[in-house]
């Protein structure tokens, strides 16, 4: 019984650092390492982000907060289908664009380090 237990904490502990769907509507995000995502992600005006890190998603990310300009870090889009991308300011240390599908990109960015499209667009919105 105790081998059953730990095996299905472990299960548990092994799933936990996935997100199905992230919605924010109050408080701040400080990201300094690998932040993977498999569901949408809503952050609420009058949020903040700051990243220095990566944020991986494979889902819309809309960010109508803000995110801070002095964040280095960046994203990595792996759309398979068209989704929402709208990272809430526009200062970006970098993008990478995997996967066939469109990132629907509202608002405008300036990236610091780099932008690599492996796969599929990246197609300005009408904000």
């Amino acid at each position: 019984m105790k081998r059953f237990s730990f095996l299905a904490g472990l299960l548990l502990l092994a799933t936990g650092g996935f997100g199905q769907f992230i919605a924010n509507n109050g408080i701040a995000i400080s990201n300094s390492a690998l932040l993977v995502t498999n569901g949408d992600w809503v952050n609420g005006a009058g949020t903040n982000l700051i990243n220095n890190g990566i944020i991986r998603t494979s889902n819309s990310f809309v960010n109508s907060g803000g995110l801070d300009k002095a964040s280095t870090g960046g994203f990595v889009l792996d759309f398979a289908t068209d989704l929402s991308f709208q990272p809430g300011g526009s200062q970006l240390g970098f993008l990478t664009k995997n996967g066939a599908g469109r990132a629907l990109l509202t608002g405008t960015i300036a990236l610091k380090d780099s932008l690599l499209l492996n796969d599929g667009v990246i197609e300005l919105q009408n904000p």
